[in-house]
């Protein structure tokens, strides 16, 4: 939800290049002569053969990138002296503030796992996943106290309805979930969050 992906007119077999605004996952086939690469917000992600998955949507400071199999190398179109050839297995997380990257191991499954129709978060703040559960329910969420932020959330959504998760949410986070249900054709269901 909310991802944007777009390519030039000339995209080939000899120029691929695409810019993304989102989040998506690449499974790229090896071309030596023919790399890959992805535009998100000024760093480039440069690939031959590999699988892997771009975070960076525009209303985030950070781009974050997990490396599942293969290698990428990390660029940025400003910065020359900005190189990084990632690891399967690590997560590269890139500050556009700041403009520094940060170096995770991760478990590459558990952020590629929504292309599987599952959400996995482990020990996730709550503001991540607010934001994450907005688009996966394409949904308005309004948190009306920051102290809700200070929680940390674990477990696997897979059929659930918002209804349940917020349900379950309000029960392990010690928040409050409000459901107002909007019966408009064009209107979005909205949760209000708010501590206990």
């Amino acid at each position: 939800s909310g991802t944007t992906l777009s390519y030039p007119g000339n995209f080939s077999e000899q120029h691929r290049k695409v810019s993304l605004n989102g989040q998506a996952f690449f499974q790229v086939h090896h071309s030596e002569d023919n790399p890959f690469s992805v535009e998100a917000n000024g760093l480039i992600v440069k690939v031959l053969g590999t699988k892997f998955d771009v975070d960076a949507y525009p209303e985030n400071d950070k781009i974050a990138v997990v490396l599942e199999s293969g290698k990428v190398e990390l660029a940025h179109e400003d910065f020359d002296s900005f190189n990084y050839t990632m690891q399967p297995g690590e997560k590269a997380m890139y500050s556009l503030a700041e403009n520094t990257l940060t170096l995770n191991d991760a478990n590459a499954a558990i952020y590629s796992s929504w292309k599987d129709g599952k959400l996995i978060f482990r020990n996730e703040s709550m503001k991540n996943v607010v934001e994450k559960l907005k688009r996966w329910y394409n949904i308005n969420i309004e948190v009306t106290d920051e102290e809700v932020y200070n929680s940390i959330f674990s477990g696997t959504i897979q059929n659930e309805s918002y209804e349940e998760i917020f349900r379950y949410i309000s029960i392990v986070c010690d928040v409050n979930c409000k459901l107002i249900h909007n019966y408009e054709k064009e209107a979005k269901p909205e949760i209000i969050i708010s501590k206990k």
